[in-house]
């Protein structure tokens, strides 16, 4: 009898090890993949789930070093998105520091979708000079076609980015 209990113990420990339980803004459970070796090597990778549109959500961000001063901006999304989404936006990133009057401000057309470790991410990777904390990221999209005319489209913010230690 305790084989059995300890085998039922054992089958349940190794059908959850990937999941864990974690709670969200709302105060209810909510149970989320554990990070990918991938995410465990961003800086200040963090949960999002935000829409930017219905069929472009971004689940998670974070920062990567590339080299002296490059950054990558890593956006993971959502599985099931296709590359024909991204080939319909354009994405713009706007941040700000308090303490300077420098700002960081990019556009990019996701060309690709990366599929690392089985998860699929949107990158941009850009200089930053000068700068190594962001009060605020503001993500946006438009219509890459007609940029002009659409106007953003979906926008998300991100708060209290620290990418550089020094």
């Amino acid at each position: 009898m305790k084989k059995i209990a300890l085998g039922v113990l054992l089958s349940f420990v190794l059908c959850c090890k990937n999941e864990k339980t974690s709670k969200n803004e709302n105060g209810k459970n909510e149970k989320t993949e554990l990070r990918s070796s991938y995410e465990k090597s961003l800086i200040d990778y963090r949960d999002l789930n935000m829409p930017l549109a219905t069929d472009f959500i971004i689940e998670a961000f974070g920062m990567k070093k590339v080299k002296e001063r490059n950054y990558a901006f890593v956006f993971k999304l959502n599985n099931n998105i296709e590359q024909s989404v991204l080939d319909k936006y354009s994405v713009g990133i706007r941040g700000f520091e308090n303490y300077s009057d420098d700002s960081f401000e990019t556009t990019f057309n996701p060309k690709n979708i990366y599929d690392i470790e089985g998860r699929k991410y949107m990158i941009c990777t850009k200089l930053i000079n000068k700068i190594r904390y962001f009060d605020s990221l503001e993500v946006f999209i438009y219509n890459r076609n007609n940029w002009e005319n659409s106007g953003k489209l979906g926008s998300i913010k991100i708060i209290d980015i620290l990418f550089e230690d020094e």
